[in-house]
Formats: C-alpha cells, sequence, structure tokens
C-alpha cells in the first residue's frame, strides 16, 4: 500500500457472477439446459416434445423446483440419477427409470408431492413427466427410448 491506496492490486473482471445477480440462479439454471425430444422407440410414440435435459448438479438440484406444473408436451430429464424425491413439489409426477442401454427398468405412476422413490441402482437417468403420461403413451417396462 502507498499512500492509503491499493496499488497493484486489480479487481476481478466482471464474470457470470453478475450475471446471476441479474437474472437469479434458478433462472441461470434454468436457461443453460438443453432441450431435447423423447421418443419411445418400441411404440414408436412420442413421449415428449419439449424435455429439458439436467446433467450439472445444479440443473439437477433445481429439477421441477419452482414449476407450478407441466404441460403434456414437457419433461425432465435427470442424468445421472437412481432416485428422485417429490418434496416441495405442487404437483404429481409419472417417472420413467432407464438403464445404461435406454431401456426404461422400472416406472412410477401418479407420484404425489412429498414423496421418495426407492434407489433404482441399475438406472442411469430419470424422466419426470405429468401425471397420466405413462398410461396415456402406452410406456411399459422394456421399453426403448432415445432422445433428439
Amino acid at each position: 500500500m502507498r499512500n492509503g491506496t491499493n496499488v497493484g492490486i486489480k479487481k476481478n473482471p466482471p464474470s457470470a457472477g453478475i450475471f446471476l445477480d441479474k437474472i437469479g440462479v434458478l433462472e441461470y439454471i434454468e436457461a443453460t439446459m438443453q432441450t431435447v425430444q423423447i421418443l419411445n422407440l418400441t411404440k414408436g410414440a412420442v413421449i415428449a416434445q419439449e424435455a429439458q435435459l439436467a446433467t450439472s448438479l445444479g440443473q439437477r438440484i433445481k429439477g421441477l423446483l419452482g414449476k407450478r406444473s407441466l404441460s403434456a408436451d414437457e419433461a425432465l430429464i435427470l442424468k445421472p440419477c437412481s432416485s428422485i424425491h417429490t418434496f416441495f413439489m405442487h404437483f404429481a409426477i409419472d417417472v420413467l427409470f432407464l438403464d445404461k442401454n435406454m431401456r426404461i427398468i422400472r416406472l412410477t405412476q401418479n407420484m404425489s408431492p412429498s414423496r421418495l422413490s426407492p434407489i433404482v441402482w441399475a438406472s442411469c437417468m430419470v424422466i419426470e413427466l405429468p401425471a397420466g403420461k405413462i398410461s396415456q403413451i402406452n410406456t411399459h417396462v422394456g421399453d426403448r427410448v432415445e432422445f433428439k
């Protein structure tokens, strides 16, 4: 220090932190998620037109928190994932657990808020759908799924 000033000390340049402060952390996390279409290859059906792919820790933690509902064409893909919860959610969901070959190995219909799924050890990812979607599209354990 010379004459009460910090000479030679540079302030940090603007960063993503400033961006986060302006739009909010949850909005930033959602804005960085990739959107894909989910197809049931076995049935030749579209599972969801607009599925958000949550692959980072922040994206997976946020999940569906803050949403009031899912439209019929929406879904959330959590990868990696072998168990989910619906704590702090306001609506029920259908859940598909997929293995490394993109095959459905377990499904849960109409999972109410404030519930915890079992741990599905062979699951590599989970798809969260609007309640009723599994029966609507006739999806079963063993069906193969693809993302486009």
